[in-house]
């Protein structure tokens, strides 16, 4: 029967240090654990006066072992035995290897010998096997002791520890997949904490950025390149202040990148699970490849645009000087008509007369589509009548109809008042290019010209014009096409009626200008109807806005 103490005199019954201590020796006094082994197995046998300390190690829910030198177990309590299957009675006086796999059992050897020759307390992570032969993993703590007699043993402790190594496991693999993702990410990503100090980036800012990038080294610049970024207005600083920042323009000098790139940073506030905040994340994208095409097309739109601006200016002057000249060609031809030629003579100034006014229609649509395409050609807002409009529209339709004898006729919905207001000169246009082509295509026959209310709006009506016809038709193929603008039905070298193709494209743009809506509705040999839609206000309305 032996004790297990401390040589060195203290009161009875104390623990002085605890088993997780750091002292080289624990000091255990006048506390005795009996044996369950037999003396032959060399084996210390301990006394029956164990009390407190018995009660403590034999019931407690951890496992708890203590060895001799030679690395034999003097004694394990009930949870050893329930963890890793092991029967006290047999198991006591063995050694490791008796349950545990070879090169495992001589690990742990090497650990107890080094503990007895250093006299210091061990922790080791051991993966054990439990009483179903399932592998867990265990803290085991280690630590030397002196029984009664001055020999030193060997206690122990273990904690299962599977559960926290499994989530540790688990935040490993998630911090190795967040390296990954970060380290492939093309764009740059960087970290701070609330005090702005640096905690996270990867290569793609280390790229942009460089890792001695100092104070002074580089700068953070407005997009107009020049004018530096407040330090409290860059997407990091306002991210640790709580804001959040979005697709902010930044022109980037570095000394990895001299001449400068234009970035495109976010930045959001990190904050815990309580809401606190612990810092800023920004994500900086280099848009240099895209601003230099803006820049690119910016330069090729004003480009576009001067060129454009030269051809209408082009176009206004050739359509001026062609103007002049032909207004004089028409002027003395309308008064040598008027001097009684003979026949042929008549005839002949007849024609020069018509082919001067085809000539002089097609400068005047060269020049209204020039004006179009270039955005000058303003919709007036002035009083206007329809009747008057539709009569005058017949009126010169009369003689040229007259000569192919086709009828021309003219009809308006009495809802339709007498005082409106919208751009009379445009409405006329489209009304003399739709009547023209309807008597151009019409050989027999007859044209009619009528408006109504489409429907209405709050001071105003919609006005449907409409101009039918008995002519040749359109091919439904054609349709979708024919207000594009160089669009004819026949397009060839030899068609029969003239024209460059002009007239209906200017017609649909004036119309979109005027806030309206231009169709066809038309059967090939079986005539054609033309129709617009334009929104014209009353009088009373615009009188009432001018009050």
């Amino acid at each position: 029967m032996e004790e297990l103490k401390h040589p060195e005199k203290t009161k009875p019954g104390r623990l002085v240090n605890s088993i997780t201590g750091t002292e080289r020796v624990k000091k255990i006094e006048a506390i005795s654990i009996k044996s369950e082994a037999n003396d032959d197995h060399g084996v210390v046998e301990l006394s029956r006066d164990f009390g407190l300390f018995k009660t403590f190690i034999s019931d407690c829910s951890t496992p708890c072992f203590v060895k001799d030198e030679q690395g034999r177990y003097v004694f394990i309590n009930s949870a050893f035995e329930k963890h890793f299957g092991i029967d006290r009675t047999s198991f006591i006086g063995k050694t490791d290897s008796a349950w545990l796999p070879a090169e495992v059992a001589k690990k742990t050897r090497a650990q107890e010998v080094e503990i007895f020759k250093s006299q210091v307390t061990s922790s080791a992570k051991e993966v054990l096997p439990n009483a179903q032969g399932v592998d867990r993993h265990w803290m085991v703590h280690q630590f030397p002791i002196i029984d009664s007699l001055g020999r030193c043993l060997l206690g122990g402790i273990a904690f299962d520890i599977t559960v926290e190594q499994q989530k540790e496991e688990q935040l490993r693999e998630k911090g190795e997949l967040l390296e990954l993702i970060l380290n492939n990410i093309g764009d740059p990503v960087i970290a701070v904490d609330e005090a702005g100090g640096l905690l996270l980036f990867n290569p793609a800012a280390i790229k942009l950025h460089g890792l001695d990038n100092a104070r002074g080294k580089y700068g953070l610049f407005m997009p107009d390149k020049v004018t530096r970024y407040a330090q409290d207005q860059l997407p990091l600083a306002r991210a640790i202040k709580g804001e959040e920042v979005r697709d902010l323009e930044l022109f980037v000098r570095t000394p990895y990148h001299s001449e400068g790139i234009t970035v495109s940073a976010s930045a959001q506030p990190l904050r815990d699970k309580e809401g606190k905040l612990r810092g800023g994340a920004a994500v900086l994208r280099d848009i240099t490849p895209r601003k230099q095409v803006e820049e690119a097309l910016l330069v090729a739109r004003d480009e576009a645009l001067a060129a454009s601006e030269l051809k209408s200016q082009f176009v206004s002057n050739i359509s001026h000087e062609l103007r002049t000249p032909m207004s004089g060609v028409l002027g003395m031809t309308e008064l040598l008509l008027e001097m009684g030629l003979e026949p042929e003579q008549q005839e002949l100034a007849t024609y020069i007369y018509e082919s001067a006014q085809n000539l002089l229609k097609v400068v005047n649509e060269l020049l209204d589509f020039s004006r179009l395409e270039a955005g000058k050609l303003h919709i007036e807002k002035i009083p206007l009548n329809i009747r008057d409009l539709l009569e005058n529209c017949v009126q010169s339709l009369s003689q040229p109809a007259a000569h192919k004898n086709i009828a021309v006729e003219s009809s308006i919905d009495e809802e339709i008042p007498n005082d409106l207001v919208g751009d009379k000169l445009r409405i006329k246009q489209v009304l003399t290019n739709f009547t023209s082509n309807a008597l151009k295509f019409t050989e027999k026959g007859q044209i009619k010209i009528h408006a109504r209310v489409a429907r209405y709006f709050v001071g105003g009506m919609i006005v449907r014009f409409t101009i039918s016809d008995t002519g040749i038709g359109v091919p439904h193929a054609l349709q979708d096409t024919l207000f594009q603008p160089f669009v004819q039905a026949d397009g060839s070298n030899t068609r029969k009626y003239g024209g460059v193709g002009l007239g209906l494209s200017i017609c649909r743009r004036l119309v979109k200008l005027m806030s309206g809506d231009i169709g066809v509705s038309s059967v090939a040999g079986q005539g054609s109807d033309f129709w617009f839609e334009v929104p014209l206000e009353v009088v009373e309305k615009l009188d009432h806005e001018q009050h």
